[in-house]
């Protein structure tokens, strides 16, 4: 599969992004998608997330390599997500 994500598909359903542009955001998993590149289906995660200090949210897209930057927020019991069934389904979607 180009562009799998390639290390531990557990993905909390909410948490907070480290890392990039994003550091600090809070983000609520929506669902995975493909878009057609040429003859490739690429893997893509939409979210919404929230700025810290602005109260409204707002839809985001991301790629696998940003996968890494989702981390679950401890003390908050945001129940765990496992990604690999849900990629299967957006790459089968997307065929």
């Amino acid at each position: 599969m180009r562009g799998s994500i390639k290390r531990g598909t557990i993905l909390a359903r909410q948490g907070l992004i480290r890392g990039g542009q994003l550091d600090g955001w809070r983000y609520t998993f929506d669902r995975f998608f493909c878009v057609r590149r040429g003859a490739n289906n690429c893997l893509r995660i939409a979210l919404t997330v929230n700025q810290p200090g602005w109260p409204f949210p707002r839809p985001m897209v991301l790629k696998p390599l940003d996968f890494h930057h989702l981390v679950p927020v401890s003390g908050e019991r945001s129940p765990s997500i496992d990604a690999a069934p849900l990629i299967r389904v957006a790459y089968d979607r997307g065929a």
